[in-house]
């Protein structure tokens, strides 16, 4: 018999029972911090994603604008060198990412599984080599992964006439013996963005003005650049 006015302990059931609540307590609150890192990572994530694609739209849009009418040479035929299709494109700009800016062929194309879309400049060309198949299929020069995380990326062109407009799923400078008026890409399954699909509307600066594009032969540029 416990003596009067002794403190009462704990029974078995209270120490069981004051167990299992703190179990619980530390169980939530466990569980809380570890949503809200992967709330956080998740987030911080997202934003990486997000500012990888913006840098990548970026780069596209300042060099598609820039794109420039150079002459291509096939024999004694030259044409204004551009080559789109639906998975890569290539063309002169006079907004070149490596060396300090200036003219450069660049080529933009997926490859890879899962894909990835790679820019290459090659700040030494020519209206011979632009001419040759090869230079657009196998590009020499520098390389860089622009963006991935996507299951599909492609390319449409536009002709314009300034009345009509049609977009077309590949684009030849030789045939059109012009450039687009502008260059549409189209990513698909892209992690971390709503609905997973991001389009851009590129217009190119020499068509933008409404002006007429020059004769090839009047265009004041050095042959052995």
């Amino acid at each position: 018999m416990r003596p009067a006015g002794a403190p009462r302990g704990f029974t078995l059931l209270e120490m069981v029972l004051a167990l299992t609540i703190v179990g619980l307590i530390v169980a939530l609150v466990s569980a809380g911090f570890n949503l809200a890192g992967t709330a956080i990572g998740g987030g911080e994530r997202a934003a990486e994603h997000n500012q990888r694609i913006r840098l990548a739209a970026d780069i596209m849009m300042r060099q598609i604008k820039s794109a420039v009418i150079y002459p291509a040479r096939d024999e004694d035929y030259e044409y204004p060198f551009f080559r789109g299709a639906r998975r890569d494109l290539a063309f002169v700009t006079a907004a070149a990412q490596s060396g300090g800016g200036g003219l450069a062929l660049v080529t933009y194309r997926v490859q890879g599984d899962p894909p990835q879309l790679v820019l290459a400049e090659n700040p030494i060309f020519s209206r011979d080599t632009l001419g040759q198949q090869e230079e657009f299929d196998q590009p020499s020069g520098r390389e860089a992964v622009l963006l991935e995380g996507f299951t599909d990326i492609y390319f449409d062109y536009l002709m314009s006439d300034g009345i009509d407009h049609e977009w077309f799923e590949s684009w030849e400078g030789k045939e059109e013996e012009e450039l687009p008026a502008a260059v549409r890409m189209v990513v698909e399954g892209l992690a971390g963005l709503g609905g997973g699909r991001w389009s851009q509307q590129i217009p190119l600066m020499v068509a933008s003005f409404g002006e007429v594009q020059p004769d090839l032969d009047e265009l004041e540029l050095d042959p052995d650049f």
